[in-house]
């Protein structure tokens, strides 16, 4: 990315509040300016277009995680629309694969040029009140109980990563022995450095590494 679309994506980066006893700290996010009509890469079933939203440009911010609570790899989104005015126009972010508009509801907030949403434990799907969280009737159960799982592999990164129900188990056990927890409905916001906002493609290029890297652990536990 250039230097302008590196300001803005720091310039306009979320605030995201984390569960104090969520063990999965952000790794990377992989970002995208989107200044005309064309479909995400990291989220196809969308096709963004700012004109449509009265917007000069979206951008997209693809937030990896080492593991959700029930899978090795996982992949948040977070969309902000810049208004001409410069203001944050809209906001929307990623909700076990559908785009919620977080901007929709009273309790969404910005602080500055931050838009503030909230990560569910475990899970982090995006909310801008910790409070919705409460609609999912097994939320707290998931993060122990409901714990473990193997490598989700999506479309995108099909061929590029892989498994078996060897590996599945071995992970699933690995998350249950050493990730299992009890949210604590406290959050506070994640703490993000430059070198942790990459390109998309940047991203995307490390990902099969990073979950090889996460594998090589869980074998040599």
């Amino acid at each position: 990315m250039d230097a302008q679309q590196k300001e803005w994506i720091l310039r306009y980066q979320p605030r995201i509040y984390r569960d104090r006893n969520d063990p999965f700290p952000i790794r990377y996010l992989g970002c995208t300016v989107f200044t005309r009509k064309e479909r995400s890469s990291s989220f196809p079933k969308w096709v963004i277009d700012p004109a449509e939203e009265g917007a000069q440009a979206i951008i997209e911010y693809a937030i990896y995680y080492d593991y959700d609570i029930q899978h090795l790899y996982d992949l948040e989104h977070i969309w902000v629309a810049v208004g001409e005015d410069g203001g944050v126009k809209d906001c929307w972010g990623s909700f076990h694969g559908m785009r919620l508009r977080a901007a929709g509801v009273r309790a969404f907030r910005v602080e500055g040029t931050h838009p503030v949403l909230y990560a569910q434990p475990g899970k982090h799907a995006m909310m801008p009140d910790p409070e919705l969280f409460e609609l999912l009737p097994q939320m707290r159960q998931t993060c122990s109980l409901g714990a473990g799982g193997g490598l989700l592999i999506p479309g995108f990164l099909q061929g590029r990563m892989e498994t078996n129900a060897a590996q599945d188990e071995k992970i699933r056990m690995y998350l249950v022995n050493h990730f299992s927890f009890v949210p604590s409905m406290e959050f506070e916001p994640e703490t993000l450095e430059p070198e942790q906002f990459l390109s998309w493609p940047e991203l995307l290029e490390r990902i099969p590494q990073l979950v090889a890297r996460q594998i090589q652990i869980i074998e040599a536990s």
